[in-house]
């Protein structure tokens, strides 16, 4: 399955970023998973530390950490400060 990751503010890197998955995870493993992927790429190590202080939302909704990824979906990664 994939999930299509959105980055805002510092971490606009991961924009459209594309990342297979092989079975349903919770938002916290799928946060685990992408930092483990980025840091294989050229991505910076601020960028994979800010990572554990945002937030994974879908168009409507802020998940939880134990929110269940069980389908194909964009996520949208809000760093802790995103101006508008």
């Amino acid at each position: 399955m994939i999930v299509v990751f959105n980055g805002f503010g510092s971490t606009r890197y991961i924009r459209n970023y594309e990342m297979e998955i092989s079975s349903s995870v919770t938002v916290a493993q799928l946060r685990q998973q992408l930092k483990a992927k980025l840091s294989t790429e050229q991505s910076t190590i601020e960028l994979i530390n800010v990572l554990d202080s945002c937030a994974f939302a879908g168009n409507e909704q802020v998940f939880s950490e134990d929110y269940l990824v069980d389908q194909p979906q964009i996520i949208n990664i809000l760093p802790p400060v995103c101006g508008g």
